[in-house]
């Protein structure tokens, strides 16, 4: 989604064109060289995901015609030609990379490209760079399954989750080392239900969690594998108003971290944060950051919404947390960090430049993080990058990724071999591009 304000009564168009909009980066972010094309045309909605080692990594994008999705593996440094991986039509797709080029991808499809019936579907590749054919991971016949997540286990699996309507069942299945899909299992029976998401830490516990409605109002809650099942549901929030764009990660030394937005009312919104030690309890609610006022933004589907928060965590614990908030005239991006076992410290701005929005995170073991916007400083948005150093309380290092003339849409960032990589699509040309980050 875009952060291109609107003007009370008319709206200021902002789409550049001829010289304007080639433009160098400003002096403050100067432009980051290396990187490349992975795709010239026909990509939107570009994701990345690095596997639990950060030694490869899987980039996935659908296409603005509806034509399959494609997906291209990083590994040993160099990226794999990209590939169809599914039929026509797949939408909202998930992504985990296995280790040694493995890779699994999720997406909304249906059961059989001629039938009437959704269906998650799901490819795998290989060690041998060959991704299967597309699979049903839901059971057949399903009434509405949608919405899939996947997580990558340190054994070399995935955990596959999504919601069932209906009924508003959580449902989650398991993906072996060899690329087998195990049969779906409810983890909830039923429920107003959004924002399921598959998380497995370093250890290999499984888990989900997902936000639901109440009579008191919307929670985040959490179950864990149990055997062949799955745990009762725990309570993570106090109920509010809503809960929007749930987000869940596994660092190397066990932790989970768990953000969403509290919408508790008008255009007022908190961030709030859980963490999960390694030996599997969930420490006390935290809130990142004070109340603020939420994003404006404007909607540019199929991306990540801009009021989305982002969150990273390092081998010890300690977790960062980004997310966009209004401020004045503009949107900016606002982080935290969060010391192992500890509340957020103070909210910082990520950038000074122009307006900002629709941030991602990594974080290196070392708890060097790293992240990635949409940068509105001219005509054009661009993606830019910053650095927090581990013990720092400022974010450095400003530096624009994509090349001049091109916009850019929702970038993604990930630890991959040592370092940082992001990728992003151009909505004005359909090019998919990936930078290297410096630390």
């Amino acid at each position: 989604m875009s952060i291109r304000p609107l003007v009370a009564g008319f709206c200021v168009v902002l789409v550049g064109c001829g010289s304007a909009g080639d433009r160098a980066a400003p002096p403050g972010c100067p432009e980051v060289t290396g990187g490349g094309e992975l795709a010239a045309r026909d990509g939107r909605g570009a994701i990345l995901a690095a596997s639990p080692d950060g030694a490869s990594a899987v980039a996935v994008w659908e296409s603005v015609f509806g034509d399959p999705l494609t997906a291209a593996v990083l590994d040993g440094g160099a990226w794999s030609p990209a590939v169809r991986v599914s039929e026509r039509g797949a939408g909202a797709p998930a992504a985990a990379a296995l280790g040694s080029g493995r890779a699994v991808v999720v997406w909304d499809g249906w059961d059989g490209w001629d039938g009437d019936r959704r269906a998650v579907r799901v490819a795998t590749r290989g060690a041998d760079g060959v991704w299967s054919a597309p699979a049903n991971a839901s059971a057949p016949g399903g009434v509405g399954p949608r919405l899939p997540g996947v997580a990558a286990t340190p054994s070399g699996g995935a955990l596959l989750a999504w919601r069932d309507d209906p009924a508003g069942a959580v449902v989650a299945a398991v993906v072996s080392p060899g690329g087998a899909v195990g049969p779906p299992r409810a983890v909830l029976g039923g429920g107003e239900v959004r924002d399921v998401v598959p998380v497995v830490d370093a250890g290999g516990r499984r888990g989900v969690l997902w936000s639901q409605g109440t009579p008191d109002g919307w929670v985040v809650r959490a179950s864990a594998a149990a055997g062949d099942g799955w745990s009762a549901p725990v309570t993570l929030s106090a109920p509010v108003r809503r809960v929007s764009d749930l987000r869940a990660v596994a660092g190397p030394g066990g932790h989970v971290a768990a953000v969403w937005r509290d919408e508790v009312g008008g255009r007022r919104e908190r961030v709030g944060l859980r963490v999960r030690g390694p030996c599997g309890a969930w420490g006390p609610p935290r809130t990142a950051g004070a109340e603020h006022v939420r994003a404006l933004g404007l909607p540019r589907p199929p991306g990540p919404p801009d009021q989305a928060p982002a969150v990273a965590v390092s081998a010890d614990g300690a977790v960062v947390v980004a997310w966009p908030q209004r401020d004045g005239d503009r949107d900016r991006v606002i982080a935290v960090r969060a010391a192992p076992g500890r509340a957020p410290g103070p909210a910082v701005p990520v950038t000074d430049s122009g307006a900002a929005g629709a941030p991602a995170l990594a974080m290196a073991p070392d708890g060097t993080a790293a992240a990635v916007w949409e940068d509105l400083n001219g005509p054009r948005l661009t993606a830019r990058m910053a650095v927090l150093a581990p013990g720092s309380a400022s974010w450095t290092g400003c530096r624009t990724l994509s090349p001049p003339g091109q916009e850019v849409a929702s970038p993604a960032v990930a630890r991959v071999g040592g370092g940082f990589t992001a990728v992003w699509a151009s909505p004005d040309r359909g090019a998919v591009r990936w930078a290297p980050v410096p630390r």
